[in-house]
């Protein structure tokens, strides 16, 4: 009972489909299912240059990869650079569902 009632009073997953611009899909093979991540480069990022820099997000519950920022990277000028934020299970196109006892190991992934 009180997993349950963590489940639906801290999580709250969406599915649906939200716009990105200048944003790329990612997923990432996770036990059975995969893990969405939305990968963001930073202007001084181009295909030609490796970043120097990778910046993972974990987004907090009810937000979504799709509406990460750059931060920190956009303090960082010059700095070649992605942010890669991640979906947990239930959210997004993340395969699973979203329980609390599915985050620590969605945190392996990376």
């Amino acid at each position: 009972m009180i997993r349950w009632l963590a489940n639906r009073t801290m999580l709250a997953p969406t599915r649906h489909e939200i716009e990105t611009t200048g944003k790329r899909r990612e997923l990432i093979p996770f036990r059975s299912g995969h893990v969405e991540a939305w990968r963001q480069a930073s202007p001084s990022c181009n295909d030609s240059t490796a970043p120097q820099v990778v910046v993972i997000k974990f987004v907090g519950m009810g937000g979504r990869a799709e509406r990460a920022t750059l931060h920190p990277l956009d303090r960082w000028s010059g700095i070649v650079g992605e942010v890669w934020a991640l979906n947990p299970p239930g959210y997004g196109r993340s395969s699973g569902d979203a329980t609390v006892e599915s985050l620590p190991r969605f945190a392996d992934v990376c």
